[in-house]
């Protein structure tokens, strides 16, 4: 992570910080979050000589991914997920999946965010490989685990 680290600190990003070994990046920049992505995403590409497609959420977002959780009872933030979604979804995509074929397991999605709950843990549902996949979906996705996303806000400063 101190390769990533110093490509960001080489796009002028102040304060660049990350967390565990994933690609999560807390950084301070007055580009809006396309230009940031477009940023990172040519200078990944650049300096690790493969496309990398990221994902940028400000602390403002973050707190609305966080406040609008569909799943407030989880009892194990591990086991709940957001998937960050690159651009926004057409729930029409989704149409026809049946959401009981997963359960226990759950989902609900948001505007550029689905919330995956895995009471038995992620390893066994067949959730993500039917859901997540950039096809079905029409954008590219990343989850982190709220254990991740609510740490992340607080690197922001939020």
């Amino acid at each position: 992570m101190a390769d990533l680290r110093a490509w960001l600190a080489e796009l002028g990003y102040a304060d660049v910080r990350t967390h565990i070994q994933s690609g999560n990046v807390v950084f301070g920049s007055n580009d809006s979050a396309a230009e940031v992505t477009r940023q990172l995403e040519k200078q990944i590409e650049a300096k690790a000589g493969f496309p990398v497609g990221c994902v940028v959420r400000t602390p403002a977002q973050l707190r609305k991914v966080i406040a609008a959780n569909p799943f407030p009872d989880a009892d194990d933030n591990a086991k709940l997920v957001v998937a960050f979604l690159s651009g926004p979804l057409d729930p029409g995509r989704l149409a026809e999946v049946d959401p009981d074929t997963f359960a226990p397991d759950r989902f609900h999605l948001g505007k550029t965010e689905i919330y995956l709950w895995y009471p038995n843990g992620i390893h066994p549902s067949k959730m993500p490989g039917v859901l997540l996949t950039d096809r079905r979906l029409g954008v590219s996705s990343t989850m982190r685990n709220w254990n991740v996303v609510t740490r992340m806000l607080e690197l922001a400063g939020g």
